[in-house]
């Protein structure tokens, strides 16, 4: 005969696996209590944000959070992390955005909206820490930047995988119009030594075919840099990166980065880049060819010429 109570255990181990992988929580601002304190229950749809929730702020406030954040570390959801679509967010310690492993858990951050209609300001007093904390993962911890919208760190520390060891997945800024301005330090890798899954460490700048340009303006690189899957890439011709020269003192040092791809340019981007000292750092930029200004001088003049007619 049977055990009745065999499937007990399989039943209580389904729920443990449900619960482990629900779906985050849709947490939007409200402040209906009026003080703008993050940590006020009252105003969120569903209290006080979770590190697994979506947390929403969309409707224009100042919101102030005193002490660290973290948004999420779900395995599978995109339903994380933080929307900051329209208002400003003060945290006065560090911020953080893991995700882990599964088929969808790459988490999304956003500052403001694509079309730039609002815009987002997230100041973070800390560190900012956004990555992917599993080794065996290609997660990817996205934080976008659109127009008009801005982040700002005392520190950033990207994190790939557990340990000394990493996957393919990481983390990524994309920077759509938007600004990046890191204080302190910018620390691509946790990793000590090279990794052969070359995880992902990128600043996309700009955004092909519409030229968006994006800035990012850093006190100090760290010198793990130059590892394949860290790179920082130009997609338009209006973005540029500004760095201390600290681990980069010389002209050849920017040049090296260039030359071997760990700065880089969208293949629609024809024209070369331009490296300038401004003293204590470097702003590495997109330069016109001689031919793209002549360009835009005769578009230039093409629209000179209706208006002398007016006169």
């Amino acid at each position: 005969m049977k055990n009745p109570f065999t499937f007990v255990p399989k039943i209580l181990l389904g729920t443990i696996l449900l619960a482990a992988n629900a779906p985050a929580a849709i947490n939007t601002w409200n402040n209906s209590s009026a003080d703008g304190n993050w940590d006020t229950a009252a105003n969120w749809s569903d209290g006080v944000p979770s590190s697994s929730d979506q947390a929403i702020i969309d409707n224009g406030d100042l919101v102030t959070k005193t002490g660290d954040l973290t948004l999420g570390n779900l395995r599978d959801s995109n339903e994380d992390g933080l929307r900051l679509t329209n208002g400003t967010l003060n945290v006065s310690g560090n911020y953080t955005s893991y995700t882990s492993w599964g088929g969808s858990g790459a988490i999304i951050n956003d500052l403001g909206l694509s079309s730039g209609a609002t815009t987002g300001t997230l100041n973070i007093g800390g560190t900012f820490n956004l990555g992917n904390t599993d080794s065996s993962s290609g997660n990817v911890a996205t934080f976008n930047i659109y127009s008009g919208s801005s982040l700002s760190a005392n520190a950033f520390q990207g994190k790939q995988g557990a340990g000394g060891n990493a996957g393919s997945g990481g983390w990524a800024f994309n920077i759509s119009g938007g600004s990046l301005n890191i204080i302190d330090t910018f620390d691509f890798s946790t990793l000590t030594t090279p990794d052969s899954s070359n995880p992902a460490g990128q600043l996309i700048l700009g955004t092909t075919g519409t030229a968006s340009g994006g800035t990012v303006t850093v006190g100090t690189m760290s010198d793990d840099w130059a590892r394949d899957g860290q790179y920082v890439l130009f997609n338009d011709n209006l973005a540029s990166l500004t760095f201390g020269k600290t681990n980069y003192s010389d002209l050849a040092n920017v040049q090296t980065l260039i030359d071997n791809n760990y700065i880089r340019k969208d293949a629609s981007v024809t024209d070369g880049f331009n490296i300038a000292d401004n003293g204590s750092t470097w702003t590495v930029s997109i330069i016109p060819e001689p031919s793209t200004f002549i360009l835009m001088l005769g578009g230039l003049l093409a629209m000179a010429v209706p208006l002398r007619r007016r006169k």
